[in-house]
């Protein structure tokens, strides 16, 4: 019978690993800040899908019917929410992978989310 020697596997490191790194990107993503404009609204949210603006254009309230300027702050939160949930399956990918070294990496370049 062959029998083929396996590598060291060591399930806690490795899961404290996956930990820290998860730790890493809740902290990077609660600094990042995302804008999705839809209509009269734009709403700016963090990259853990807060609200932490919501702007209506100025004189949308008389002239945009309620209806349409609900539906237009509805579609800016979900858009805002949807790409911090895509920026978020990115670092959690890298997390898992490389580690949190990484995930630091890719939030200080410029172009991280992308």
């Amino acid at each position: 019978m062959y029998t083929e020697e396996l590598p060291d596997h060591d399930p806690t490191a490795e899961h404290e690993k996956l930990l820290e790194a998860l730790r890493a990107v809740r902290e990077l993503r609660a600094t990042k800040r995302l804008s999705h404009t839809e209509g009269a609204a734009a709403v700016t949210i963090d990259g853990n899908g807060r609200i932490r603006a919501l702007t209506i254009a100025r004189g949308a309230t008389r002239s945009v019917r309620a209806a349409t300027l609900g539906d237009d702050i509805r579609d800016a939160i979900n858009g805002a929410r949807s790409e911090a949930a895509r920026r978020s399956r990115r670092l959690v990918l890298i997390a898992a992978n490389e580690g949190p070294a990484a995930v630091r990496a890719a939030f200080a370049d410029p172009a991280a989310g992308r």
